[in-house]
């Protein structure tokens, strides 16, 4: 085995060295106008794919002291519940010449459809 020591082959760990890298920036402020959302089982209103334009709107509804939050995509509404992340994700969009961060969170939105 190959103790890390040269030649072409892989390194101590067994892990072939990196083919390219790229600086990670993060902007002097990251904008707090995006969510995490997290979806149980397939919904077609949650498949974005090929869409633009508004796909969907944020309702919040009820009385003072117990107003709820709701996700309608699609005509799908869906109840959203913040949930605490047990750890911190982070976005990143990965170009030809850097990894611009785009979002950190540490909690997010977790949807159940509302029958």
């Amino acid at each position: 085995p190959d103790g890390g020591g040269g030649g072409g082959g892989k390194g101590a760990r067994g892990r072939a060295p990196p083919l390219a890298s790229v600086p990670v920036v993060v902007p002097e402020r990251l904008p707090r106008a995006k969510v995490l959302l997290e979806a149980d089982g397939a919904c077609e209103a949650l498949d974005l794919e090929g869409d633009v334009g508004v796909v969907g709107r944020v309702v919040v509804a009820g009385p003072e002291g117990r107003r709820q939050v709701q996700l309608d995509m699609k005509g799908t509404l869906f109840a959203a519940r913040v949930v605490p992340a047990a750890c911190s994700a982070l976005v990143l969009n990965i170009g030809p010449s850097e990894a611009k961060v785009e979002g950190v969170f540490n909690d997010y939105m977790r949807l159940r459809e509302v029958a």
